[in-house]
């Protein structure tokens, strides 16, 4: 008989505390055992945007703002 998901989430819930990590730990590495196709394109659209944008950088297309400006516009906008 196959599990359902629903009878599954009920068994981990039902489990102590500490089993309960453990199983989310397992599921966490089985989720990053390996690149899928979805993740691989991921990484490719990042690695093209960051090239982008250091090649703007670097050309002078783009100026940066220093750290220190962002953060205390910020703190001045929200505290």
């Amino acid at each position: 008989m196959k599990a359902t998901l629903e009878q599954v989430a009920e068994d981990a819930l039902n489990l102590p505390a500490e089993d309960r990590i453990a199983l989310t730990r397992m599921l966490i590495q089985a989720m990053d055992a390996g690149p899928s196709e979805d993740s691989v394109e991921v990484e490719a659209a990042w690695q093209e945007t960051v090239e982008k944008r250091l090649d703007e950088v670097l050309s002078g297309r783009i100026k940066s703002i220093p750290a220190a400006a962002v953060f205390e516009k910020l703190r001045s906008r929200y505290g």
